[in-house]
């Protein structure tokens, strides 16, 4: 075979070979191209439920009713449209070192104020504590007899309102006898004290001065009422006569 030909033979076995290989390579990727790899699923992102935190409830307060109705209550308001039956007699305590009597309460916080006076050396005399309404009543007609109705109402309560009554008020002095059951009493150093401190012992002063159409009974620096420390505390703090403190009670 002519050396020319045979060489031609040779590169044209060579192409047909790389044709083919060629032509295989390109069935393989058809192949492979049909035939994707699956695409990897993604997982879903779960997000935190979110609780709502509540708010706590505030703890309400709890108001504490007072009886300003009952004749038997530390707290009964006592005047000339809220009276007191003409039958009712407390329970009642000879006041220690003295001859007067007081319900319990009121006596035992009278002795603690005493003391705690004497401490700043300050001597109270206590003058008038209970009084039956037979004995109120007396007194009043005499009130009137001697300087006439008018003048009696607005000196001391009518039967039936008046708190002594109740057992739980008190006509203090001081031992020196200085301007005992006038209004002067208020510029002793006994009915100073008294206004600044009887409070705390659950004393109030019941006819404060300029209260007169409230309380219907004249200015009596000298005349203190037992409603209890805790309310004591209420009604000397709002600068109110029981009237006014308790009006919508």
């Amino acid at each position: 075979m002519d050396k020319n030909v045979q060489t031609k033979l040779i590169i044209v076995i060579i192409l047909a070979i790389f044709i083919l290989l060629g032509l295989l390579y390109m069935f393989i990727d058809s192949k492979i191209s049909d035939n994707p790899k699956p695409t990897p699923t993604m997982e879903p992102t779960i997000e935190p439920t979110i609780i709502p935190t509540e708010e706590p409830e505030p703890t309400p307060t709890i108001e504490v009713i007072v009886d300003i109705d009952s004749d038997n209550s530390i707290n009964k308001l006592a005047n000339k449209e809220k009276l007191i039956s003409d039958t009712y007699v407390p329970e009642l305590v000879q006041v220690e070192g003295t001859d007067k009597k007081l319900r319990p309460e009121a006596a035992d916080a009278y002795l603690e104020m005493v003391e705690a006076a004497k401490n700043e050396n300050i001597n109270i005399i206590l003058i008038s504590g209970y009084r039956s309404y037979s004995e109120q009543r007396s007194l009043w007609y005499t009130y009137e007899e001697k300087y006439g109705r008018k003048y009696a109402n607005r000196m001391d309560a009518t039967p039936g309102a008046s708190e002594h009554q109740l057992g739980l008020a008190v006509d203090l002095g001081g031992a020196d006898g200085k301007c005992k059951l006038y209004e002067c009493f208020e510029n002793t150093s006994t009915g100073k004290w008294l206004f600044e401190n009887a409070y705390k012992y659950g004393y109030i002063l019941r006819y404060p001065k300029g209260k007169e159409s409230v309380t219907g009974i004249m200015y009596s620096p000298w005349h203190y009422r037992y409603i209890g420390k805790e309310e004591a505390q209420k009604v000397f703090d709002s600068n109110l006569t029981l009237e006014e403190f308790y009006q919508d009670k």
